[in-house]
């Protein structure tokens, strides 16, 4: 239970120097990110993960990254709230546990003493009282997630999986007329195959179900917990060339046929099936733990910014469009709300408006060549390559020391055959490399 709490407690120690969008790694400011049930969600903790994201990436974080990076942040403090709020009502950590964690902590990042402790609490902005109690939290939490993954086992069922096809009859409504003719229907059609019609057929003729019923009813093999309870405790009784009577589920009346069955494949060869079949049916087990948490509670996405790049990347552009258009009027020198203000407008085919919003996002961008360059992208994108020369040009002017933007440039520029853009920036980047062994040198001279 410790090792969850030294995991993300040692995060805080690795160096978070950032490559990328200035500012997107801030993420909102304090307080205005999200609520659960009212009550706001730990801000810090979201730095915490979003800092982890951005620094597992290599080279420049593109926007559309450190979007799905900031929601994906959101959402896993979201699921921490959840998994904290049920923890507090059923477990506690005693002092000892908190200390076993401390020195497991301190000796996974080679802390020698309490006191080194402190100052490299108080270098990351954080003081004890604070880090006890994020440990504290953290404890709880694999607490209860020990809770859920503990009550699964697995039966020999879900060691395999099973061939199936099937024929569904939806309702027309749900009145019990309605109901009444569907499961008519779906015996009128059990009984013609008994007498020698072609399961196929039949499946495509009437089946409601459109993805299976155009391949003949075939639902392809399956495991143990993909279909809905119902469904899945028939097929996973019948045996190969068993056919159903008709089966009623939530989605309507069904006719099932078995074609095969076999032992499951599971991803990793070479390691035992059973601890990789039970690791998935507990990963299920805690996803719909957590859907149905999710369901109990009122979760509102307070930041503007947030609330879109959640819309944007669920696919409802309109709503994006509104909240983006509302941070622009709170933060309206902010070049990234107009960087995605513009993407979202691209998105929704409105180019014209797009391009407005580029313009006003360089305008902005200040000395930023990760946004000058992502500007640039767009613009390719868009088969608006003069101006995204000019926004490429430009970010090479204010890269300055930056050798990965200046080597990201060259490969650009290369790929879109300015050569002489492509040399000028191997210069720079022969430039900063006589000067970084420089450096080097007259450190190790100190040394």
């Amino acid at each position: 239970m410790i090792i969850v709490a030294v995991l993300f407690a040692a995060t805080m120690f690795y160096g978070l120097g950032y490559r990328g969008i200035k500012g997107m790694k801030e993420g909102p400011q304090k307080g205005s990110i999200a609520t659960v049930n009212g009550k706001e969600i730990d801000h810090g903790r979201y730095q915490q993960i979003l800092n982890r994201l951005f620094t597992q990436e290599k080279g420049r974080v593109k926007p559309e990254q450190a979007m799905t990076y900031q929601v994906m942040a959101l959402e896993q403090v979201i699921d921490f709230t959840l998994l904290l709020n049920e923890a507090k009502r059923n477990f506690r950590v005693g002092r000892g546990e908190l200390e076993q964690a401390i020195v497991q902590i301190m000796q996974a990042n080679k802390i020698p003493d309490k006191g080194v402790l402190r100052n490299a609490l108080k270098n990351s902005g954080m003081d004890m009282a604070v880090f006890e109690k994020t440990i504290r939290e953290e404890i709880l939490v694999s607490k209860m997630m020990n809770r859920i993954r503990s009550g699964v086992s697995i039966t020999p069922d879900d060691l395999r999986e099973v061939k199936a096809s099937h024929i569904l009859i939806v309702p027309k409504a749900l009145d019990d007329k309605s109901v009444f003719e569907a499961r008519v229907k779906a015996e009128e059609i059990l009984q013609r195959i008994k007498k020698g019609e072609s399961f196929a057929a039949l499946a495509m003729k009437y089946s409601d179900d459109p993805v299976s019923g155009k391949n003949g009813g075939e639902l392809g093999y399956f495991t143990t917990g993909r279909m809905i309870p119902e469904f899945e405790r028939v097929v996973f009784s019948m045996k190969p060339g068993d056919m159903s009577d008709v089966v009623k589920t939530s989605y309507g009346f069904h006719i099932i046929r078995v074609e095969d069955t076999r032992l499951r494949k599971v991803k990793e060869k070479g390691k035992d099936i059973n601890e990789q079949v039970l690791a998935e049916k507990q990963d299920t087990e805690y996803r719909k733990w957590l859907y149905t948490m999710r369901g109990k509670v009122k979760i509102e996405i307070i930041d503007p910014i947030l609330r879109a790049h959640a819309m944007l990347l669920s696919g409802k552009l309109n709503e994006a469009v509104a909240a983006y258009n509302q941070a622009s009027v709170d933060n309206p020198y902010n070049p990234y709300v107009h960087l995605f203000l513009g993407n979202a407008y691209d998105k929704a085919g409105n180019n014209e408006l797009a391009m407005l919003e580029y313009r006003k996002a360089t305008e902005y961008s200040g000395a930023d060549p990760s946004l000058l360059m992502a500007v640039a992208d767009q613009y390719m994108g868009m088969k608006k390559s003069s101006l995204a020369l000019e926004q490429y040009r430009k970010a090479s002017l204010i890269a300055g020391d930056a050798k990965e933007i200046h080597e990201e440039l060259m490969s650009v520029f290369k790929k879109l055959g300015y050569s002489l853009d492509a040399a000028k920036e191997q210069t720079e980047i022969n430039r900063i490399e006589k000067k970084e062994k420089f450096e080097k040198e007259i450190q190790e001279k100190m040394k």
